[in-house]
């Protein structure tokens, strides 16, 4: 219950704010997202910056597709996206760090 609180809250207050543009680091990786399709073939090999993990450009290849989908802006999905990770830091994770860090506390 406290995660879909927590989820409804960040998402509200996410998608109230209007587009917002990537800039710098979050378009070069919002880019490197697109590298993984070449040729409208997608392949992990087609990725080949070498100072960047995979990782954040695959979430964001997704999420590109997610947007095309639904016919979203990108921002929109990675609003959504980071609504859901906000949600779950916040209502699942940081709790039990705290209940692991301070066990004789009750943690709720």
């Amino acid at each position: 219950m406290a995660l879909v609180a927590a989820l409804i809250g960040v998402l509200a207050i996410a998608l109230l704010q209007g587009a917002k543009p990537f800039y710098y680091d979050s378009l070069n990786y919002w880019m490197l997202g697109k590298s993984f399709t070449l040729h409208g073939k997608f392949s992990l090999l087609n990725f080949s910056d070498p100072l960047r993990g995979y990782l954040l450009p695959l979430i964001d290849h997704g999420l590109q597709g997610v947007a095309a989908a639904f016919r979203w802006r990108a921002s929109t999905a990675a609003k959504i996206f980071n609504a859901f990770a906000l949600a779950l830091i916040g209502a699942v994770l940081a709790p039990r760090l705290a209940e692991m860090s301070w066990p004789e506390q009750r943690w709720s």
